[in-house]
């Protein structure tokens, strides 16, 4: 991938437009779309829909762009943590915990502390959000 459009993702990406990442990405011929290039616009939809449009459209679009490169992301945390991050924002918690914990396992350098801080916070709200939701079913079969 082009290192100037990398940066200019970066750049984008630290000063929250994420549309213009999407945009910018876009622009790229599908076929010269990258694993990384994908990642990267699937994380900017993830973060429109969180930040800007505040629509689960944007998290499926994210969900059915990781899954397009799953085989390339098998062994990369950030793929786990994106589309648990989508499947947390729908309300897929089963997914989402799945995603989370195998996202987990593979961090192995201690300089993404945010991020296994973050995975594990994660991995604890959808624990707990699924321990309520049961609480709820059986109350509700009573």
């Amino acid at each position: 991938m082009d290192k100037n459009l990398i940066n200019k993702l970066e750049y984008l990406h630290e000063n929250n437009q994420f549309e213009e990442i999407i945009q910018l990405i876009l622009e790229v011929p599908e076929e010269k779309r990258d694993y990384k290039l994908k990642s990267q616009l699937a994380r900017a939809y993830n973060n429109c829909g969180v930040f800007i449009t505040g629509k689960s459209e944007e998290f499926i679009k994210a969900i059915e762009l990781l899954l397009s490169i799953k085989k390339d992301g098998k062994d990369d945390y950030l793929w786990y943590y994106r589309i648990g991050f989508a499947y947390w924002s729908i309300n897929i918690n089963d997914k989402a915990l799945e995603s989370f914990k195998k996202a987990n396992k593979l961090i192995k350098d201690k300089k993404e502390k945010e991020h296994i801080d973050e995975i594990k916070e994660f991995i604890k709200q959808i624990e707990h959000e699924i321990k309520i939701s049961k609480l709820i079913v059986m109350e509700n079969c009573n």
